[in-house]
């Protein structure tokens, strides 16, 4: 593989052990490859290879990095890879002969996989993302044996783009605290090019705890609306709907308070609201019933702490886009960065 085509940008708050182990990995297949690490305040007291530079962004969220680090970049192809993500294989290698037999394709990216822990709460974590209540396209990127194909839409922990074809704008809204990968999917698609999923080019990317994982659930519902009317597209129409149970729970739990203990009959509220705000209320609910069951027979164990999970992580999207007039960019920030 031609090294000096690919320029790697790996965002994070700082240089810590996640940041240093990603570049490490990166270096045991390619020595000469460009890699720039993006934090807040650069710290040049690292032992890195001069091919590595380290780049001060200040306080931005993780897709002006991104963005900073793209305006950086000279080479043919640009690969983002999260800090917490790491290759154990050349993975590049493929995805170069994919951009040189398909001269319509303008992203190519792998799995995500989760590697093996013995940590109990991590392996909890990585069986409830790939739950269908958490995850998009959680049976292709969370699995390296699913077919090569064209798809919609790719994460940013593992994907690499022409250069070319976004070097007059912005790749990412920079406004977007998460999920700002949609953005840069859409922004691709827009410029006519297609996205091809690879699954042999598969990084592994570290789960998070169980504090960090829900903040991140958190966080992506406060950029539901945002990216639905920014980017209509069956990526962030999935966002936009996760939403909704927890905005129904809401409205029937006001439905409850208005009928029963304020006493007041409405009819419109009786007859139509009541029954819809319940109706999807009691389905969420089944559902993280049912996706209990299945993870619980996986594990066999933690049932109950399955079950909060799941229901955590199904109404906090909700609960965020609600409280997201309330939150100011730094509490954002705060509650979730890498």
């Amino acid at each position: 593989m031609d090294q000096s085509k690919f320029t790697v940008i790996i965002p994070s708050k700082e240089v810590d052990h996640n940041l240093l182990n990603c570049e490490k990995k990166i270096r045991q297949f390619y020595k000469k490859i460009k890699v720039l690490l993006m934090v807040d305040e650069a710290n040049d007291n690292f032992n890195l290879s001069d091919y590595t530079s380290i780049v001060s962004t200040g306080l931005v969220n993780v897709a002006e990095k991104r963005n900073i680090g793209f305006k950086q970049c000279t080479t043919e192809f640009v690969v983002f890879i999260d800090s917490d993500a790491y290759p154990t294989h050349p993975w590049l290698d493929k995805i170069e002969n994919v951009f040189k037999q398909n001269p319509n394709v303008g992203a190519c990216g792998g799995s995500n996989l989760s590697p093996e822990e013995n940590d109990e709460e991590k392996k909890l974590i990585s069986s409830i993302k790939k739950s269908i209540v958490v995850s998009q396209n959680a049976k292709l990127v969370k699995n390296k044996q699913s077919q090569s194909r064209l798809i919609n839409f790719l994460p940013t922990c593992n994907l690499v783009i022409k250069r070319s074809i976004l070097q007059n704008t912005e790749p990412m809204d920079k406004k977007l605290f998460a999920h700002e990968d949609i953005s840069l999917n859409e922004n691709i698609r827009k410029n006519e090019y297609k996205i091809y999923y690879e699954p042999s080019s598969y990084v592994y990317h570290k789960d998070r705890s169980i504090k960090s994982f829900l903040n991140q659930r958190f966080i992506y519902g406060t950029e539901s609306i945002n990216i639905f009317t920014k980017f209509p597209c069956k990526s962030s129409f999935n966002l936009f709907i996760s939403t909704i149970p927890f905005i129904f729970l809401l409205l029937f739990v006001a439905n409850i308070f208005i009928l029963k203990i304020l006493e007041i009959n409405i009819n419109l509220l009786n007859i139509y609201f009541f029954p819809l705000t319940f109706l999807v209320v009691f389905s969420s609910i089944i559902i993280i019933i049912f996706e209990t069951f299945r993870i619980f027979l996986l594990h066999k164990k933690n049932f109950f702490k399955i079950f909060i999970l799941l229901f955590m992580s199904v109404f906090l999207p909700g609960l965020g886009q609600v409280l997201k007039p309330f939150l100011s960019w730094k509490s954002k920030r705060k509650i979730w960065i890498q």
